[in-house]
């Protein structure tokens, strides 16, 4: 009876982790990857996960779409140890298993964070605010992307430029030069992309 208690455990962390949508486009730094834990020729991010899975001391993944690359990492990974792809080299999906996450790395939700604090944009963190200045203090060479963050414990998305003048801005909203700052414009011009995701491709406001 335990055993199979066991047995339908693994199964159920299984399958709750392969149905998670990637946390990021990236990999983690390669000191984390497990001896032979780079699997070549994976038809999906699915028996990536599986691999993962069956390996007590993988914590997190990434999986090479195009070379069907599957890496095996010791750690779940944060700020400093992720190496964000730039837009339009997105190939590499990043996954984390559940409840693998300590203070400071990459989480899902708060029961992902096994110390006890909460996950706060997609981080366990106690810190209710997180920036794009707080994200380009934590990984200085991270790149110009989009990340999860919080405002006073509220979970939002960020749109970050961190090329440009030290780095760490926030973009609040775009704007066409000449154009009118009318409410009815600002809502077209982010109503862009999936989520209305800034598409960094304007004119802007930004905050540091």
């Amino acid at each position: 009876m335990v055993s199979t208690f066991l047995v339908l455990s693994a199964v159920i962390r299984f399958v709750i982790a392969c149905q998670k949508i990637p946390l990021y486009y990236g990999t983690l730094d390669p000191a984390l990857a497990l001896p032979g834990g780079l699997i070549t020729s994976v038809i999906s991010s699915c028996q990536c996960c599986a691999f993962c899975n069956n390996n007590e001391l993988c914590k997190s993944f990434s999986f090479r779409g195009s070379t069907g690359e599957c890496t095996l990492y010791s750690k779940v990974g944060s700020y400093p140890t992720f190496l964000r792809q730039d837009w339009g080299a997105e190939d590499t999906e990043f996954y984390i298993m559940p409840r693998s996450s300590t203070t400071e790395e990459f989480c899902r939700q708060d029961e992902d964070c096994v110390n006890g604090e909460p996950c706060l944009g997609r981080v366990c963190t106690t810190n209710r605010t997180i920036t794009c200045l707080s994200i380009k203090e934590l990984n200085p060479t991270i790149n110009t992307h989009t990340f999860w963050g919080a405002v006073d414990g509220t979970e939002i998305r960020l749109s970050c430029l961190m090329d440009v003048q030290g780095g760490g801005w926030t973009m609040l909203v775009d704007a066409i030069f000449n154009f009118f700052w009318q409410p009815a414009d600002v809502l077209s011009l982010n109503s862009i992309g999936q989520g209305g995701v800034h598409t960094m491709g304007q004119h802007y406001s930004a905050l540091w």
